[in-house]
């Protein structure tokens, strides 16, 4: 799935590399976080499949790998989070050291298996995982729950607060409670960015949950308590990623706003060094009619 994926856009891929000469930062972890997580689906696959005697060695690539990925998958939102709160350095801070937090809870990836071993199945060796640490694998689990979560928290409220319900004063309960969840009548760009985080809050929160669960349920085998995590760490890493290319190429405007693209290079580039580069997010909330604000 990842790897038709990743050739079914190859054309958009070549032109972000186009598009990132000015500013190479938010392009660059879009890559990493592309090909680490191909290279971990890869090498897991290959850690029970391969019929070889370097299954600590591979096991131990395949995890990192998947710890790079998780990594710079939370690093685009952080960027996006960064480009919404530009005018605002201490809550940037903050989610950066709470970033910083999830990639030392991430980091205990590579501990998680106590050792792999070749075992001789019909006279063909594979690998198996003997054992799991159950605190090192529960972690990673938890703390990018908790990141995403506050950072997702954090991106909703400043897009609602600048919404057309005028921070919902004078606004009915029915009128807040179908913006906080649907994101009813958001203009189109904070509708797109709104409803891309609750995808992909919505796919961490499973993830992490299914995944403590899967850990301290004593019956499951041990390679089965972690089996749901390639995929799960495959379509947040796609998602992710194709959030970040649909926004930064303008594909998510329709024809009323498409003369708002750039407003992309807003929300991806923004570079705290240029301030005056940046468009204030106010500007990206046009009303439905397509008037501008100037």
């Amino acid at each position: 799935m990842y790897i038709w994926d990743i050739c079914s856009n190859l054309g958009d891929e070549y032109r972000l590399l186009l598009k990132a000469t000015s500013r190479p930062l938010p392009t660059v972890v879009y890559f990493v976080a592309r090909l680490s997580c191909l290279g971990f689906v890869i090498s897991y696959a290959l850690s029970f499949t391969a019929q070889t005697q370097n299954c600590q060695t591979l096991m131990l690539t395949s995890t990192s790998l998947s710890a790079i990925a998780l990594s710079t998958v939370t690093l685009l939102f952080f960027l996006r989070l960064r480009a919404i709160y530009e005018d605002n350095r201490p809550v940037v801070g903050i989610f950066f050291i709470l970033w910083l937090g999830n990639v030392a809870c991430v980091s205990m990836i590579p501990l998680i298996f106590k050792a792999a071993t070749p075992s001789n199945i019909q006279g063909i060796n594979y690998c198996i995982a003997e054992s799991i640490r159950i605190r090192n694998a529960s972690i990673p689990a938890i703390g990018a729950l908790v990141h995403d979560t506050c950072v997702f928290i954090a991106i909703s409220y400043r897009l609602l607060k600048n919404s057309t319900v005028n921070n919902f004063q004078g606004a009915t309960f029915e009128t807040v409670t179908k913006t906080f969840i649907l994101g009813k009548n958001l203009p189109k760009f904070s509708k797109v960015l709104f409803r891309g985080g609750q995808l992909l809050y919505l796919i961490t929160l499973m993830a992490s949950i299914s995944t403590v669960i899967l850990l301290h349920i004593p019956s499951i085998p041990t390679t089965y308590r972690v089996v749901a995590d390639p995929p799960q760490v495959a379509i947040l890493s796609s998602l992710a990623c194709t959030v970040f290319r649909n926004l930064r190429l303008g594909k998510m405007f329709d024809g009323q706003t498409q003369h708002k693209k750039a407003i992309v290079e807003f929300q991806w580039a923004s570079n705290s060094s240029h301030p005056s580069q940046a468009i204030p997010l106010s500007m990206a909330n046009t009303s439905k009619d397509g008037n501008n604000n100037k």
